[in-house]
């Protein structure tokens, strides 16, 4: 099955009835069938690897909701790590053509990193950037009992509370967004089990028996040995178990919005009010409130932990070089400047939609679409427009899915509008005769692929320029 695309079943919709029901609709998970049926209006996006779940939950999601047929597309990522990885994206192409669904096909450059995060975040990217582009809503995946256990164990060992083990969710928002996963009820062997019984076949990808990754290793080895150790239904009491520690992060999420409300006092902590708190609360209030406070810099469970353990005394932590955080007074509060006066230390952040991202030093950048009027396209095609300060981009019929922030980078390039090429960003500020010291602090905008398309000061990306017919534009601004 490695080197040839499964056959499709003569007649795929008496197979897909049959597979329906068996599986009916009451034995998926309640809360993913409901925002389906609920789900207004725009397209819903089913991401297919053309591996036995995903071709489990595309065939049951368009044989249950006939009304939803005409919304639908299928999305597949190729993630090239295979040299028959292709056969996957050609069965996954069949099925979609099969049931006169759009199709749609992204691709992982080549060289890349191969580690479990990159991988899934080059995916999810894909995915959400379909999304954007086809007005879609939802993503249906295919995610099931196993995925739940290994998921748990994987983040057991992290050290993870309440909110990380209730993973993977039924339905999880990302933005706009949302991942609906109906059929977490169902374990993996009975998925192959059901499609068997009504003659569908599917790919198997190699990878998934690798020990290279530890979810595969947790899969062959952990979750194999509990299976055969346990005297009950394992996957049952995973499940059960995700769904108790869902209820209770959602309880904890109310409860410390309630402490954050109680506790928070012009941007401090009252840490007499917030000892008064059980602990799990406490410790949801500080690390709100810090990652909220210090949104570049990456804050641990163990540096909250920190901080919740010290209360009763006053102190001054270090988080990043160049962000503190002191109890002094009974009052928590965060330092973001160094005696010696250096930038602030930061990394990659996220620019929200319609939100503004405040900086080390106190500039913020905002991030917003907007109507293109012919008075302003005129403006911009004149050039009147004050880069140090905003940027204007062509934009497509929806908002793209990331855009983010990051410090200059060694060897970093950039190809504003109306230059002959892209050189290194170095040469160009050493050209604008841009001081050492503010180089460091100017933000470097990228998109999800992390090419570079504005710098304060600069003109935007050449790949972006406003050509003078666009109806939407995307707009920066830097003060």
């Amino acid at each position: 099955m490695a080197n040839e695309i499964p056959i499709l079943p003569k007649d795929l919709a008496s197979a897909s009835e049959r597979l329906l029901r068996d599986t009916p609709t009451d034995q998926w998970h309640p809360e993913a069938t409901r925002t389906l049926r609920d789900y207004p209006k725009g397209m819903i996006a089913v991401a297919c690897s053309g591996g036995a779940d995903s071709v489990f939950s595309l065939l049951l999601l368009h044989e249950a909701f006939p009304e939803l047929r005409n919304r639908l597309i299928v999305l597949h990522y190729d993630h090239s790590t295979r040299e028959n990885s292709a056969l996957d994206a050609g069965f996954a192409s069949r099925i979609a053509e099969a049931l006169e669904v759009p199709f749609l096909l992204g691709k992982s450059p080549a060289g890349g990193k191969v580690d479990e995060g990159t991988l899934r975040d080059q995916r999810l990217g894909f995915f959400l950037d379909a999304c954007t582009r086809k007005n879609a809503g939802l993503i249906v995946q295919g995610h099931n009992q196993d995925d739940v256990a290994e998921t748990i164990l994987w983040r057991l060992s992290r050290g993870s509370g309440a909110h990380g083990l209730c993973a993977p969710k039924p339905v999880q928002p990302h933005g706009e967004v949302s991942i609906i996963r109906p059929f977490l009820t169902i374990s993996r062997s009975q998925i192959r089990k059901k499609l068997s019984s009504v003659g569908i076949e599917w790919r198997e990808d190699e990878s998934n028996y690798s020990e290279k990754y530890l979810r595969n290793r947790i899969r062959k080895n952990s979750l194999d040995q509990l299976k055969r150790d346990v005297d009950r239904d394992l996957l049952k009491g995973f499940f059960r178990s995700r769904e108790l520690l869902e209820e209770q992060a959602l309880a904890l999420n109310q409860w410390s919005a309630d402490g954050s409300r109680d506790c928070l006092c012009e941007g401090r902590i009252d840490t007499e009010r917030l000892v008064a708190y059980p602990k799990a609360v406490q410790h949801m209030i500080v690390s709100d409130w810090l990652n909220r406070g210090l949104p570049l810099v990456e804050v641990s469970s163990y540096q909250v932990d920190r901080v919740i353990g010290s209360l009763e005394r006053e102190f001054k932590f270090a988080l990043a070089p160049s962000a503190h955080v002191a109890n002094r007074g009974n009052r928590l509060e965060i330092m973001t400047t160094t005696p010696g006066g250096d930038p602030p230390a930061w990394s990659m952040m996220p620019i929200p939609l319609e939100q503004a991202v405040f900086l080390p030093g106190g500039k913020c950048l905002r991030f917003s679409v907007i109507e293109a009027s012919r008075e302003l396209l005129g403006s911009i095609m004149k050039g009147e427009v004050d880069q140090r300060r905003e940027a204007f981009f062509a934009c497509s019929a929806a908002p793209p899915s990331f855009l983010g922030i990051r410090p200059r980078k060694p060897g970093d390039t950039y190809r504003p509008i109306g230059s002959p090429g892209a050189r290194k960003v170095k040469a160009w500020m050493i050209d604008r005769k841009v001081k050492p010291e503010t180089r460091s602090r100017l933000p470097m905008v990228v998109d999800s692929r992390g090419e570079i398309i504005w710098i304060p000061g600069f003109a935007p990306a050449d790949t972006l320029q406003v050509r003078g017919l666009e109806k939407l534009l995307m707009h920066l601004t830097y003060h």
